[in-house]
């Protein structure tokens, strides 16, 4: 086991002490008595490094351990720490088993101690934090922006993220694998007058991704915390050995299923049983069961839609037995379909939040806790999302593309991952105040005049919308068409069309879920989009699709248009930020009139990207104001 501190000693220890069941413990900081619940004896510990700051990371056998924010949470979850800052107490927690005290004590030896070296990068001139100096090395950290395509919603990650450092005296540039690829990194972003650095300044939280390296610099790429846990959706191959009569079907991926479904895959696993001529029992397998038993099957079809007579059900091995009847070729029934409710997963079975969270827990060990999740963010949100949805899988990509963007597509939502590395929701919602508002140029906020653009890309006049798709059959959809809108849109713009946007593709399950999405779609669609990109002097911690007033009159005459945020791009050398948003028409906040008589300001909350907290007072340089 390798722990990774800020500012310790490298020491090579000998044991770590059982905390509880399945947590094991060191007191860097203290001297205490410990006696073994092994056998009983009695050993006396002496606090070892009075200098260490933080354990930030830990790696035991290859594998990382996730940290969580609190000792509960550590005890909850395999492979994971937690370190208590206050009485440096370290407690780790690797074995799934209540019983780890038990095991030999060469198991819960830490092998070595090595000091974290930390390289940072103010503008300023402020490079102590924590106590420690951080070397200035950093020439850019690049690729952190978000940003969302209102036709396009999925997963929102820091793509092609990098930092390079200077290595003028080129001493970086053997630096190996298990060095460069899989490390934990954490970038933060600090003023001036900062002294320590917190969870909730960071703007990073992922893994090294190897480097390339040049005669004066080494650049690293990172990826976010989440992505890099992008494993297979399937995990689980048919093999001869489990059904001997699978035939040519071996070797292909057991499907999954979640939700609600009209049509779901299936997989014959005795095909080579059955004969042509006769009537004989197909059984297949609806979803993994190694995953989670399946709560129904209702009906099976043949590819021409009849159903097919049921003669067995087993929801634990996720299996249905089906009357084949005779002269119908054991081929044919590939592509036969199946009709019931997928996993038993935790919450509400066909919810797609409850769904996204269970897919991070059983396809990335990433469970629903306040260290990995926004928990309470997330929670509200699943409330406030009840649609109904269901998908059948079977394919060897990634549970990011096979599971998640399809929800947020149906859901018009995005999964965010916010600095802190904790996953997080974001959606819609024209009821809730701004977040802040950028004055005039000349009030500073701006470095240069809004731009602003109309854009007629996405008018339509009608809008089709596909749901509760045939997930063995593309061509067998379901669609609604909209049509609300089509005679103001001919009149107003001379357009009838329903591309670019349609068809919308969903997994939604019921025609009620699928007209309201019409409806939010078509209040951006049935006219132009007003979009306004602005430069900041300050990079501001919000969410996508928060909402945000931008000044985009004259000096003096000011103009404050409101929007929703589609894209944040920091820029952490300049130290600026430029912010792109789309107009909400009819959208009026609650203002009220700032000192001297030159600004507007907004009455609401305050964002900070984790949590909305009212401000007290607040001063701009024209006046004092109070938010409420």
């Amino acid at each position: 086991m390798i722990i990774y501190t800020k500012y310790g000693n490298k020491v090579n220890f000998t044991y770590l002490t059982s905390f509880n069941g399945s947590v094991w413990c060191f007191s860097f900081y203290e001297d205490y008595t410990y006696i073994d619940p092994f056998d009983a004896s009695v050993w006396n510990w002496i606090g070892t490094d009075h200098s260490l700051l933080e354990v930030i990371a830990i790696i035991n056998y290859g594998q990382f351990l996730t940290r969580t924010t609190s000792l509960a949470d550590c005890t909850l979850l395999q492979n994971s720490f937690f370190w208590d800052d206050p009485n440096g107490i370290l407690y780790i927690r690797w074995l799934d088993s209540v019983d780890d005290h038990a095991i030999g004590r060469t198991y819960t030896l830490m092998s070595s101690l090595v000091n974290g070296y930390a390289n940072g990068y103010n503008r300023l001139n402020q490079n102590v934090f924590d106590g420690l100096y951080y070397n200035p090395i950093v020439i850019s950290a690049n690729g952190f922006s978000k940003k969302v395509d209102p036709l396009k919603l999925g997963l929102i990650a820091f793509e092609s993220s990098s930092y390079t450092l200077t290595d003028q005296n080129n001493s970086m540039d053997m630096v190996s694998g298990i060095d460069s690829i899989g490390n934990p990194v954490k970038i933060y972003e600090a003023e001036k007058t900062d002294i320590n650095l917190t969870d909730s300044m960071a703007v990073f939280t992922g893994y090294e991704y190897g480097y390339s390296h040049d005669r004066d610099s080494i650049n690293y790429e990172i990826k976010e915390l989440r992505n890099f846990n992008n494993n297979t959706v399937c995990p689980s191959n048919a093999d001869i050995i489990t059904f001997p009569d699978i035939g040519d079907e071996e070797n292909k991926s057991i499907p999954v299923a979640f939700g609600d479904m009209r049509r779901g895959i299936m997989l014959l696993t005795n095909k080579d049983a059955l004969v042509q001529a006769n009537i004989g029992s197909a059984v297949f397998l609806v979803a993994d069961p190694s995953i989670l038993p399946v709560l129904g099957i209702d009906n099976v079809y043949n590819k021409a839609g009849e159903i097919q007579a049921i003669t067995a059900v087993d929801l634990v091995a996720c299996t249905v037995t089906v009357t084949k009847p005779a002269g119908i070729s054991p081929g044919d029934l590939k592509d036969w379909t199946w009709e019931g409710q997928g996993y038993d997963i935790d919450g509400t079975y066909n919810n797609g939040l409850d769904i996204i969270r269970a897919a991070f827990l059983l396809f990335a060990s990433i469970p629903f806790l306040n260290s990995l999740f926004e928990t309470v963010k997330w929670t509200s949100e699943t409330v406030s999302n009840p649609d109904a949805v269901g998908i059948s899988i079977q394919s060897d990509k990634g549970f990011i593309e096979e599971i998640v963007e399809p929800v947020c597509a149906s859901l018009q939502g995005v999964v965010e991952i916010m600095g802190d590395g904790r996953i997080s929701w974001s959606s819609r919602d024209l009821t809730v105040l701004p977040i802040t508002s950028i004055p005039h140029i000349y009030a500073i906020d701006q470095i240069d005049y809004p731009k602003i653009k109309l854009t007629p890309e996405q008018i339509v006049s009608e809008l089709a919308i596909t749901y509760a798709p045939n997930f063995k059959v593309k061509d067998d959809l379901i669609t609604y068409v909209y049509t609300v809108d089509r005679d103001d849109v001919i009149v107003n713009y001379n357009i009838n069309r329903r591309e670019p946007i349609s068809p919308l593709k969903t997994i939604l399950f019921d025609e009620a879920d699928v007209l309201a999405l019409a409806i939010e779609v078509m209040s951006t669609s049935a006219g132009p989009e007003r979009i306004i990109t602005v430069e900041h002097d300050t990079i501001i911690k919000a969410r996508l699709f928060s909402i945000i007033g931008i000044d985009t009159g004259l000096f003096g005459n000011e103009r404050f248009e409101y929007g929703e945020i589609l894209e944040l791009s920091p820029d952490y050398k300049s130290m600026t930020q430029v912010i792109t948003m789309r107009t909400i028409p009819g959208y009026v906040p609650l203002i009220f009139k700032m000192g001297f008589g030159f600004s507007n300001k907004i009455i609401g909350l305050i964002d900070y990207g984790y949590s909305n907290k009212p401000l007290g007072s607040v001063t701009n340089g024209y006046g004092t104001a109070d938010y409420v």
